[in-house]
């Protein structure tokens, strides 16, 4: 399997979250729309539309990319998953 920063970016996927490997943290969006900072909190991050995303992701050769797109349905759908492990193991 090809590691996700090195797939080719899917304009159809977005709107996207865009993770920094190199900060270990979600990228932030500034009032202009582009990136401006970094957070913990994927509740804090910025949610990016096609220009945006597709700079983070194409913007450097493959072996160095440092940052990847994630779209927002993946990642929401990770949590829901995610939140439902967490209350079954509060009901056993």
């Amino acid at each position: 399997m090809i590691p996700k920063r090195f797939r080719p970016f899917d304009p159809s996927k977005g709107p996207w979250l865009i993770w920094s490997y190199y900060h270990s943290a979600w990228h932030c969006r500034s009032s202009s729309g582009g990136a401006s900072g970094y957070t913990s909190d994927i509740a804090k991050a910025g949610v990016f539309e096609v220009e945006t995303a597709r700079g983070y992701h194409d913007s450097v050769k493959r072996a160095w990319r440092r940052d990847v797109t994630i779209p927002v349905s993946k990642a929401a759908a990770a949590l829901t998953h995610r939140i439902a492990e967490l209350q079954n193991q509060q009901v056993d």
